[in-house]
């Protein structure tokens, strides 16, 4: 019978290789580059089983060991649970995993000194997470490392859920100070089709290039025999099918972040946004009405210019964006959506999380790009500004990386403001200025880049 359903069980393992395929590939454009070299310290690399490092991370693990960082990874797992056999044993199994382990290590370029087995039994990590999280932390205070590769928390395998639970708890705890990126596996496709759902978690995905190593990661994945070949001739050898293992080969080798840095620009973005949206959504709606400062104020009129000013319209969109933002995982995607609407009809791409005060006018927002910076009220921003952040491989999506900029402020037609700067209050920028450092209440700021030129009543105060 199971002959003859073979073809069958075929057909949907290439059926759902193909959709997770697809399925990476989305997720692949949602993610943020991680740069491998630019960490000095030492990584830990944190597998529940013998292949798991391999296939989590094998090409993040060569290139960082290309790059003479130094890496350390600990198995949790003995792995005796990957088949049934009844010509070897399990402890048999136990130390043919063991050796293969140690050999895909040393062609990702990791000596055995720095292998450790802590050799729970597989299949029963659920049980022993209180003495996992014990071991792992000694480890982790002994080698200090600045990254943390470990599984994924919604991984369909128990025991990489108990994995992810125990270093949750040492994160949670303060006991892990450094950033934490989670490989995914047993995810494709039907987790990857729930986080859909939550684009919350896409934020946080990253991606390493894996393109120059994929040939290391397959040797090192062929070190791996017992998972990939049946060593016995067993018809009941329990093995990864071709189909399952080509997600794992791609150019990119994809990480959700759970480092302290993406937590607090999370919290970080949320008190900014709270603060700006302190007021109401009519009333500040109401109060970039009047910043058109018209003879003639009413529902009528705020109407009509909804449809004939593209300017209101595109601020009109904004605060529609960033209300449904704040209003949990579907409320994001609603709010997405707005801003992709805004940016298709008036050519204005403001992020829905930028914090912006009242009295935002936008007279022509063609070309208008601002990401995450903190601006006052009653600011008026002209035709192809740009406001933004110098981009961070680390982190870019830190609100701490982009521009305070106070009330009353004008940046003129085709100003660029970027970086981790100030514009003090009734800051006027001038046309096509490059802006890279503070500019103190008042002054004008122009030219590429940017010089300040201080208020009258600056100057007149220096002359006495």
């Amino acid at each position: 019978m199971r002959e003859l359903l073979r073809p069958l069980f075929n057909i949907l393992s290439y059926v759902e290789t193909r959709v997770s395929m697809f399925l990476w590939h989305f997720f692949y454009l949602w993610s943020k580059e991680l740069s491998i070299e630019a960490c000095e310290g030492p990584s830990l690399i944190i597998a529940p089983h013998p292949d798991d490092e391999t296939l989590g991370c094998g090409a993040t693990v060569a290139r960082l060991r290309q790059a003479g960082k130094p890496v350390r990874i600990v198995f949790v797992t003995d792995g005796r649970a990957s088949t049934r056999s009844v010509i070897i044993t399990p402890e048999e199994l136990v130390n043919i995993r063991c050796e293969e382990a140690k050999n895909a290590c040393k062609v990702l370029g990791v000596d055995a000194d720095h292998v450790e087995f802590l050799c729970f039994i597989d299949g029963e990590a659920d049980k022993k997470i209180d003495e996992i999280r014990d071991l792992l932390c000694q480890r982790i205070g002994s080698f200090a490392p600045q990254r943390i590769f470990s599984p994924y928390d919604l991984d369909r395998h128990p025991d990489h859920r108990a994995v992810a639970e125990a270093i949750n708890t040492l994160w949670k705890t303060g006991a892990i100070n450094c950033p934490v990126y989670e490989y995914p596996l047993w995810f494709w496709p039907r987790v990857a089709l729930w986080h859909l759902l939550r684009p919350r978690r896409l934020l946080r995905l990253r991606r390493v290039d894996a393109r120059g190593v994929l040939p290391v990661k397959r040797e090192a994945m062929n070190a791996h025999r017992s998972q990939h070949q049946n060593l016995t001739g067993e018809p009941g050898w329990r093995k990864l099918r071709p189909y399952f293992l080509d997600r794992f080969f791609t150019p990119y080798e994809l990480y959700f972040e759970k480092g302290p840095a993406a937590e607090e620009a999370c919290s970080a973005i949320a008190r900014v946004n709270k603060s700006a949206m302190s007021k109401g959504f009519c009333q500040i709606v109401r109060a970039d009405f009047q910043a058109l400062k018209l003879s003639r104020q009413g529902l009528a009129i705020l109407l009509a210019y909804l449809v004939v000013c593209p300017g209101f319209l595109a601020v009109f969109l904004f605060r529609a964006s960033s209300f449904f933002a704040r209003k949990g995982r579907a409320g994001w995607v609603v709010g997405k959506l707005i801003a992709r609407l805004n940016a298709f009809v008036n050519g204005c791409e403001i992020h829905p999380r930028a914090s912006i005060g009242p009295g935002l006018f936008l007279p022509h927002p063609a070309g208008i790009v601002i990401g995450l910076p903190r601006i006052g009220a009653n600011a008026t921003i002209l035709q192809n500004v740009t406001i933004g952040g110098r981009y961070r491989f680390d982190d870019p999506l830190d609100p701490n990386n982009y521009p305070v900029i106070g009330d009353d402020v004008v940046i003129n037609a085709g100003a660029v403001v970027l970086g981790r700067i100030e514009l003090g209050r009734g800051v006027q920028v001038g046309a096509n200025a490059v802006v890279t450092q503070n500019v103190p209440d008042n002054a004008t700021a122009v030219g590429v880049p940017a010089r300040v030129i201080p208020s009258r009543e600056h100057r007149s105060s220096c002359q006495t």
